[in-house]
This record gives structure tokens, sequence and C-alpha cells, in this order.
């Protein structure tokens, strides 16, 4: 008999052959026994699983004599005819050479046929994600819906590339990974039927190397023994498959935790001499620096799964020497380097560059060390515990004189006030007590202004309010959204029409927009709005109180450098004179553009002086003719 390769030789026969799918095993047999058979199954792992064993195995037991049944014999003439792929009621198709419309047509004329022997007709396909779009749109109605005697299993290594709309006519099966221990006892029990003497550190290093494929094992171990014969040590398997022996894998980790430069490096190309793949050396300290991580931050039964005796003697001499931040510091800089050594034409060089960039990875963690100490220390006092200097004697003065109440009108103590009202909901506006005091500016004399209606304002006190942080206007935003709660009607409607608001004494005084200048969509006049607000004063008044801890009057303005109205202003009988210089002086002050170029660069306005009669003349071209008085 010809020579059959031990990956084929020792394949699984039955339900109790399969190596490290115990959850698989356990459903299918409980399924058959309890007559639960699905019209298709899909499995789903990596290579080397036992994804198409699994297959062949199922549908011997769906096919034998008798069945279906799990205890079937396997050397009888149906099984060893699907085991051998020979049988007529068994279908072997490989996805990756069969993934056109057409063969999925003829595979659904296929279907109406009876089974020859068996009780069921199998179809398997392999890597069944290799199937067109159109194969899978012509395949769901049969899987949907199979005759009774039909039977569909996939396997595919790749289960994210199947359409959702066959994954939902499928039983799904997902194999894992096989682990170590498995692997290496599978093997040592191939060694000893074939008279091999198999090392345990060799079967642990076959096993750790096929990365959970028992298939990838299974052929190593075949190359191990016909290159060395029938013994087979470590040393071998490190030699033959350009692994890193474990003790010089060791000591390059323990050079580079230590930090010693001239030792990693000749280690490393030691090793590279001796025609060692950088990429794997790479991997292997990952590996490595794994299991270190594992003694560090969960040393047990964790650790005793993942290496030998020997090895876990050498792991925990290293892991002492490890904080729990620095052997993940080593991981993370071991990943980023290997995705750079992939791709890099001079792997041997930068593979160096690595280990010196690893080896000098402690004084970084030593820095991070030194700063979490440092993270113990007591904080600094707040910046406002410290005591603040006293100002200067004339800095003082200058604030005080500044703060005093004064005689003027209303509109020209807002012009005083070195900003104009902003938005209720926008940028936040300063209080003509609230202006920002230049100690370094000196003081000029502002005109008198001939107003009738002056009042006596006073600066807002933040004393007076909850918070010493709130201003006139933050009150007024607090209030209006107060009332939003209450009626939102209303409270949207003096949102959209109200813009600042000012403190003068024991009266708000607000600003109502006109209906150009309204920020919604909401209509009504300067006396509408005014009415609403005299409604709802109560509410406001009351919200007001809480957070100034006075009550306070409310008072309606119509807005400067706006549309007139004469219901609520009083007469003017002010002179020419008088009258263009405060207009033209407002007008300055509330000009979009020297608003900008004030915050732009941080500057006040000192004083608005009037244009001389001949300077006017060049810049209006003719003197004003002087107007009759009349309402404002």
């Amino acid at each position: 008999m010809a020579y059959q390769v031990f990956a084929r030789k020792y394949r699984p026969q039955t339900f109790e052959e399969i190596v490290g799918q115990e959850t698989i095993v356990r459903t299918l047999t409980n399924s058959i026994r309890m007559g639960r058979i699905a019209q298709a199954y899909l499995f789903v792992g990596p290579r080397g699983t036992g994804k198409t064993s699994t297959a062949r195995i199922l549908a011997k037991a769906l096919n034998c004599s008798g069945g279906p049944r799990v205890d079937f014999d396997p050397n009888e003439e149906v099984c060893r005819e699907i085991a051998e792929g020979r049988s007529l009621d068994v279908l072997e198709i490989d996805g990756a050479s069969n993934n056109g419309v057409e063969q999925v047509r003829e595979l659904r004329e296929n279907v109406r046929f009876a089974p020859a022997k068996g009780r069921f007709k199998i179809y398997v396909i392999d890597e069944v994600h290799m199937l067109t779009q159109a194969a899978f749109n012509a395949l769901l109605k049969t899987l949907e819906e199979p005759p009774e005697h039909v039977r569909f299993i996939f396997a595919t290594t790749e289960g994210h590339k199947i359409p959702s709309t066959v994954l939902s006519r499928c039983q799904r099966f997902d194999f894992r990974k096989i682990p170590v221990p498995l692997v290496a006892g599978h093997l040592t029990t191939i060694a000893g039927h074939e008279g091999i003497i198999l090392h345990p550190s060799a079967a642990v290093a076959i096993a750790t190397l096929a990365d959970g494929s028992l298939r990838d094992a299974e052929v190593a171990l075949d190359q191990l023994a016909s290159f060395f014969g029938n013994e087979i040590t470590e040393k071998a398997v490190w030699e033959l498959f350009g692994l890193p022996p474990a003790e010089v894998l060791e000591g390059l980790a323990e050079a580079l935790i230590q930090g010693h430069v001239e030792e990693a490096l000749k280690l490393g190309r030691k090793l590279l001499d001796a025609g060692k793949d950088p990429v794997q050396l790479i991997h292997s300290l990952v590996s490595l620096f794994r299991n270190l991580a594992i003694a560090v931050l969960a040393p047990g039964e964790a650790l005793r799964e993942s290496c030998d005796g020997v090895e876990r003697e050498a792991i925990q001499r290293l892991a002492q020497q490890l904080s729990r931040t620095s052997v993940l510091s080593y991981l993370d800089e071991l990943m980023t380097w290997m995705d750079r050594l992939r791709y890099a034409l001079r792997r041997d060089i930068l593979f160096e560059v690595a280990l010196i960039e690893l080896a000098y990875l402690k004084e970084k963690v030593s820095l991070e060390t030194l700063l979490q100490d440092l993270a113990g220390l007591p904080l600094p006092k707040e910046p406002s515990s410290i005591p603040k200097e006293p100002l200067p004697k004339s800095e003082s003065s200058f604030a005080q004189d500044s703060l005093k109440p004064t005689e003027t009108s209303l509109s020209s103590a807002r012009v005083q006030s070195g900003s104009s009202p902003g938005p209720l909901h926008g940028s936040t506006r300063e209080a003509p007590d609230q202006a920002r005091v230049e100690p370094t500016l000196p003081q000029t004399e502002s005109k008198p202004s001939r107003s009738p209606a002056s009042v006596e304002l006073t600066a807002y006190s933040p004393s007076e309010s909850l918070s010493n942080r709130l201003s006139p206007h933050e009150v007024w935003t607090a209030a209006v959204e107060h009332l939003l709660s209450i009626d939102p009607q209303k409270g949207a409607l003096l949102r959209e029409r109200t813009r600042g608001a000012y403190l003068r004494s024991e009266v708000f005084d607000v600003e109502i927009l006109p209906e150009r200048q309204a920020r919604g969509k909401s209509a009504g006049s300067f006396m509408e709005v005014k009415k609403v607000i005299d409604e709802v004063a109560s509410i406001l008044q009351e919200k007001i109180q809480a957070l100034c801890g006075s009550p306070k009057r409310i008072e309606c303005l119509f807005p400067r450098n706006s549309e007139k109205n004469p219901e609520t202003q009083p007469k003017r009988t002010a002179s020419r004179e008088a009258s263009r210089v405060l207009l033209n002086e407002e007008e300055f002050r509330n000009d979009p553009a020297i608003e900008k170029a004030l915050e732009l660069f941080q500057a006040r306005i000192v004083a608005v002086k009037e244009l001389a009669p001949e300077m006017e003349e060049k810049t209006t071209g003719s003197k004003e003719k002087p107007a009759p008085d009349q309402s404002t």
C-alpha cells in the first residue's frame, strides 16, 4: 500500500476521534439521537481544525446502515466509501473551482434524484465563501426547501464572507483553534503508533508552531520524522523550522528587560547569522512576553496552561523583573515592530533597530514610574487661595472713581459702559457697571448729556446675587428660561424679541427688539411685547429676586440705533448740536465694524469727538441743515 502522510492516515473517522471540538460533537450527536437533523449545516473555523473531517463523519452517521445513528461502524462499506471520497450519495464540491451560477444550476437539477444506497444525498461544499453572489442567490430557494432526501454541509475559513441570506438558512458551528496541550497529546499518540521517540518539549514546540491547527502539527511531525529519524528533540524543531532555541530567546528577553543594548545586539546577530527569519523572531518574542504578561498579571492556572514546567520556571524568573506597566509596554512595542517588519526591505537591519528600541524602553518605563510616584504628592494651592497684591494707589483710586454713581442719561450711561448689549442667547455683554477698567489709560472728560430723562445709576453688586459671577444679562437669561418651562409660548417670544438687561438700582431695564431684528418668527409691535412682559412680570420678578436677593422692577426699553417709538419715548427739545453729537457718538460706538475692531485689537473707546465744521464739509459734502425738534 502506498505511503500516507500522518494528516490523512490519522484523520478522525468517528465523533470520538475529533480533537478539541467537544461542544460541536455533543450538539451533532444529540441532534442525531433526537432525530432533529437540519437541512443545512455551516462549519466555520481556522484551517486544520476538523471542518471537513466532521462533515464526512456526519455524512457517515446519516447514511450508515440502520442510520442515522451515532455509533456507526467506520469499517463498513458505506463509511469507507465516504471516507475515501468515492460515495455516490456524498458529493464533495470545491467551492473555489465550482463557484459559478452554472454549477449551482446543475446542482439544483441533480437534487431531484434519489440517493443510490444511503438514506440521504449529501452535498459537502468546501470553501463555500468562494461562490459568487449570483451562485448564492441561485442556491437560496433549494437551500431553504430542499427535497426530503437532500442535506447540505458547508465549510469555510471566512464566515464573514457568507451572505446573511445563506446564514439564516443554516445551522452554524464555529470551530475553535485547538489548544497546545491537546495538539501535543495527539502528536505523542501518533508518535507512539509510529515508533517515534518524541520528547515532550518537542511536542509542545510543534504544537506552538502549528498555532491551533492539528493538520499543520501532523504535517510538521511527519517532516521532522523524515529528517531526524526516530528521535525528535526540541532542538531539532528549532533547527528545522527556523525558530530560536528557548535558552537563546530567554537570554535575549532578559537583555532587553535589563536594558543591555550590547548583549541584545549580540544575541540578535547570532540568531540572524543562523538563518532565522526576523519576522519569526519577533513572533517568538511576542509569545514569550505574552507568557510573561500572564505571569505578572494572572499567575496560576493560566500560566500552567500556557507553558510546560521547564519554560514556566524561566518565565517566573523573568517576570520578577517586570511590573504590570512595563510588561504591557514591551508587548505594545513588539506588536508595532511586528507590523513594520512585515513590509520592510532590510528586515535584518530593522530587527536590530527594534532590539535597540526595546532595550531603551526600560528608561521610558522608569519615567512612567516616576510620574506615578509624583502623582501621590500634595497638589498646589488653588489660585484663588493666593492672596492678591494690593493695587497701587493711583490704580485703586482710579478704580474707585470709575464705580461712583454719576448723573447722566440712560443712553449716555450705556455709551460710557464700553460695550453694547448683546442678544439673550449669544455672546455675553457686560452691564455699565461691569465695564473693564484700564488703569494705565488717563481719564477723559465726556461731554455732559442734555437729555431730560436723567436717572441715577448704581453699579451692579455681585454680592446681591446668589452667585458672585451672575451678571444682569445672565439673570435675565435664567428668568426667561424659567418662563419657558411654565409658559413656552410667551417664553419663546421673550427669548426672540429681547436682548440685554441692565441693573439700575432696583430696576431691571430690558431692551425689546423691533420686528425686523427678531431672531425668530415671532411678530408683534413694541407695545404688544411689552404687554406680554407685564402679564408675566410676577413670574420673572420671582426668579430675578431668587438670583439677586432683592426684588426688582422690570422696565422695557426700545433698542438703541433702531427705529423710533413715539409711544414710549419722552419729548426732547435739545439743540441741534447736542442732538447731532449724541447721535454720532451712538452710531460710532454701535457700528458693527467698530465693535469688531475693538474685539480684534482688545481696545476700548476713550472719547468720541465731533468733527470740525470744515472737516465735516469735506466728509459729507455740505453742512447739515438744522432739523426741527422731533420726538425720539
